[in-house]
């Protein structure tokens, strides 16, 4: 899979990343930037300079040990891309598995909390999910009494056998001893 960002101004930059081996369809994918205060320098506007290279670099690396460390196995890949003025303000995108529980507002929280990355503060963070299945809420759910009141009677109905056994065990044991 190929995924580009186009310009949009002379100061965005065009990335393409390959996640060829990574697989991304029925993921959930989420759409964002954000920005670092750093000062901005002229080099980040060009791909092929070794600043560029060393800020997309620590600044991916970052973004997958955070969202690692918060999503484990449901992490797929993260993506790079647009470095602009602005501090440095860039833009990305997330993979996580189609099961994660996870919403707009919690994935941009991680990304501003950066626990478990290094020394980037990511701030003015956006984020919207733009593929996979997005969280519902159920209107045919039971309220939690009702639901707490049927588990209950399971409990009841399941020792109900194991109390009368005890009990005739109990009465079994009383008998022998009073014929004694």
């Amino acid at each position: 899979m190929t995924c580009t960002k186009f310009l949009k101004s002379p100061l965005l930059v065009r990335v393409s990343l390959f996640l060829s081996d990574v697989p991304t369809e029925g993921s959930k994918e989420f759409k964002g930037s954000g920005s670092i205060d750093n000062e901005w320098n002229s080099d980040y506007a060009s791909s092929s300079t070794p600043a560029y290279k060393r800020l997309y670099s620590d600044l991916k690396d970052h973004l997958t040990a955070v969202l690692k460390k918060s999503y484990e196995d449901n992490f797929i890949g993260v993506e790079v891309a647009n470095f602009r003025e602005g501090s440095i303000k860039f833009d990305f995108t997330v993979y996580l598995k189609a099961t994660t529980i996870v919403n707009e507002e919690t994935l941009k929280d991680v990304i501003q909390k950066g626990e478990g990355g290094s020394n980037f503060t990511i701030t003015e963070v956006t984020v919207e999910q733009i593929a996979g299945p997005k969280p519902t809420t159920s209107t045919t759910e039971k309220p939690e009494a009702e639901s707490g009141l049927e588990k209950w009677k399971i409990v009841l109905i399941a020792t109900l056998p194991v109390i009368v056994i005890l009990v005739i065990a109990l009465l079994v044991v009383v008998v022998s001893l009073t014929e004694v």
